[in-house]
């Protein structure tokens, strides 16, 4: 079956956010070192206390410690038996009111504290409130559009996907992919308790785009995805973003 895609400026409208994550791969013993950087995507959600939160999933906030390890042997020398890797500075991007000919507006969090699911999904959040001036650019119109946790889960109809095109020249364009659920899904999927699977194909880098209800009205947010396989992804519904939320407001799921 196509996919359907559009393209249009990334603009304040939109919860979609450029993240670039910063890990330390280091020793306490050995000078050498190395800083990887990586390329993700996430969404802004507001919470009922007036709080804001970046959402990923976890291959951006918690990913492959063993494969940070080998990259940063390769980089520095450093043997991975003896190293550790930190995650140390989140910075997050997105297009001012003009789209892509503005300059891109970016907050850095340094030394992030990310809180993970409960029950082992893949989603984190870290708060976007700590000293990083974030609520000004949302109250001022000009940060991207914090979604509230009241969207509904959808587990039917088709949804949009929204990611981020690289045009090259420092310039990011929305691209709004069409998705169909798999008629396998059931109520899980690879272990994931409401998880689906989707018939799309997403660069890795995408994990953490949002998808939409397809023709729904003010883009009614049904969750988060990440790829799983060449042409499938899987879309970790908004509830498990919510459930995220309330664990991290109440300080548990630290990592």
């Amino acid at each position: 079956m196509p996919h359907e895609a559009s393209g249009s400026p990334s603009s304040h409208s939109s919860a979609l956010v450029r993240v670039v994550t910063g890990h330390v791969v280091s020793s306490g013993s050995m000078v050498s070192r190395a800083y990887l950087t990586d390329e993700w995507r996430g969404i802004a959600v507001g919470d009922s206390d007036g709080g804001h939160w970046l959402v990923c999933t976890l291959d951006a906030l918690a990913p492959d410690r063993e494969g940070l390890l080998i990259r940063g042997e390769e980089e520095s020398g450093l043997p991975r038996e003896y190293a550790k890797a930190t995650l140390t500075k989140i910075v997050i991007s997105w297009m001012g009111p003009g789209g892509p000919s503005d300059e891109p507006i970016e907050i850095t969090i340094a030394n992030p504290r990310v809180f993970v699911h409960p029950d082992g999904s893949s989603i984190g959040v870290v708060s976007l409130d700590r000293k990083t001036g974030f609520a000004g650019y949302v109250d001022a119109g000009t940060g991207p559009r914090c979604h509230d946790l009241a969207g509904t889960d959808a587990t039917v109809g088709d949804f949009e996907i929204e990611t981020l095109f690289d045009a090259g020249d420092d310039s990011f364009w929305s691209v709004r992919r069409r998705a169909w659920p798999s008629s396998i899904s059931g109520t899980g999927f690879l272990g994931q308790a409401g998880a689906l699977a989707l018939d799309v194909a997403i660069d890795d880098r995408d994990a953490g785009s949002p998808a939409f209800g397809f023709g729904e009205p003010d883009f009614v947010l049904h969750g988060v995805v990440r790829p799983v396989g060449a042409h499938v992804a899987m879309l970790l519904p908004t509830r498990l973003i919510e459930e995220t939320v309330t664990h991290a407001q109440a300080g548990d799921g630290l990592i």
